[in-house]
């Protein structure tokens, strides 16, 4: 299976949520019950220096095939991500299974341009 490509806006200084769905080759949902996910966001480029955001499941920062949407990923990106253009990509596991990479593209922060508010 190939990975999904998603390019994300993000708006500085606003706590926002990105939710993806997981389906097969034919639309039909495939559960991502007992899935946990790992995602980095990262300068362009830059692939072994510190990630600009590091988030996972494992401390909340990406819910991953909850009871009531068993084939939804949501990503709730922090509202401290700077100004910038970055890449990202996030990758799920199921127990010993072979780690996955689910999606990757673009991640745009932009900053609001109107000032003064």
């Amino acid at each position: 299976m190939s990975a999904g490509k998603l390019d994300i806006t993000y708006e500085c200084g606003m706590p926002q949520s990105v939710l993806t769905t997981f389906e097969d080759q034919s639309g039909v949902p495939v559960s991502l019950l007992g899935y946990t996910a790992k995602m980095q966001i990262r300068e362009y480029n830059d692939y072994v220096g510190t990630p600009v955001v590091s988030l996972d499941s494992a401390t909340g920062g990406i819910t991953v095939g909850s009871n009531a949407n068993f084939n939804n990923v949501d990503i709730n990106l922090p509202s401290t991500i700077p100004a910038g253009s970055y890449t990202y990509d996030l990758f799920l596991e199921y127990g010993g299974t072979p780690t996955i990479k689910y999606l990757y593209g673009a991640f745009n922060a932009v900053q609001n341009v109107t000032q003064g508010l």
